[in-house]
């Protein structure tokens, strides 16, 4: 599903601006990273999320998360909760390059938390 165009327009500014925070890779490094994306489970199945809406994140929000996944070979993502409609729409957005596996869900205080590794599959060629 293709992004509407305000929202096309806002990526191609995000990536912009990474490209003069993570150049792309030359081929030559492995690029890894990690990073907690705090309560990453459900998804609003929309481009926006109306105020008061639950879940807050929604498809713009993937989006902009996978802009900078792919800067990586591989990231590590903290806080996966129980509910993988978020992480699964993410690797759908990053494409068929990209592959997950999680860690068992463990909970916490009464909150399922784990965390998942992305990968590319072009991760350490050369």
């Amino acid at each position: 599903m293709a992004p509407p165009q305000s929202v096309a327009a806002r990526l191609s500014r995000w990536e912009e601006a990474l490209d003069a925070l993570v150049p792309p890779n030359n081929g030559t490094s492995l690029r890894i990273a990690t990073w907690n994306l705090r309560a990453f489970s459900g998804l609003t199945k929309a481009w926006t999320t109306p105020d008061g809406a639950s879940p807050k994140r929604n498809f713009t929000d993937v989006h902009l998360i996978a802009a900078v996944v792919r800067r990586f070979d591989v990231v590590a993502v903290q806080e996966v909760r129980g509910n993988l409609r978020a992480l699964r729409h993410l690797v759908k957005v990053l494409g068929e390059d990209w592959a997950f596996i999680l860690t068992d869900v463990v909970d916490l205080d009464g909150s399922e938390i784990g965390e998942a590794l992305l990968a590319a599959s072009s991760c350490g060629e050369s």
